[in-house]
């Protein structure tokens, strides 16, 4: 599998563009509404409504999807996932970041993170297969930014995406 996400991301065309990401962010809310109603997480968007970036915009829009998905499916009932947007941490970018109050991340698990086909169960047993992550991570790259994450076990983890500015 991940020799075929690979060729998948080597054989896109990057369509890189100034665009507004406030739209993307909002559809893949409202496309993980039903599962957040489900679970009564609260998501909150606190990106600027007046921002523009330098990026695909499939790629982002698919990264963002997956970063909203994975901390639905890892954030008990009852949670909290916050959406920010940066433009002054890191000169020349944006720093997009999904913050969740969920389960947490081991931190000998941190190092692998984008490079293994392992998924955990979440919460409600949702199961996944694993190469999410690394596709966002090629994809990210590719696109001239990066992915990361900060997660400390059973308090949460945020997941960065940095795109040109």
């Amino acid at each position: 599998m991940l020799y075929w996400g690979r060729l998948l991301v080597k054989g896109i065309s990057m369509q890189q563009k100034r665009f507004e990401p406030k739209g993307f962010i909002k559809d893949s809310i409202e496309l993980r509404k039903l599962k957040a109603t489900e679970k009564n997480i609260t998501i909150v968007d606190n990106t600027p409504t007046e921002m523009s970036i330098y990026s695909d915009p499939s790629i982002f829009d698919f990264i963002m999807r997956n970063f909203l998905a994975n901390a639905l499916k890892y954030t008990p009932r009852n949670g909290r996932i916050d959406i920010t947007a940066d433009t002054r941490s890191k000169p020349g970018f944006t720093v997009f970041g999904v913050k969740d109050s969920g389960m947490g991340i081991d931190p000998e698990l941190l190092p692998k993170l984008f490079y293994s086909l392992k998924s955990r169960v979440g919460t409600e047993n949702e199961k996944g297969n694993g190469i999410g992550l690394m596709l966002c991570k090629e994809f990210a790259i590719q696109n001239g930014g990066d992915i990361w994450v900060e997660s400390e076990n059973g308090k949460g983890s945020t997941f960065f995406l940095s795109v040109k500015n």
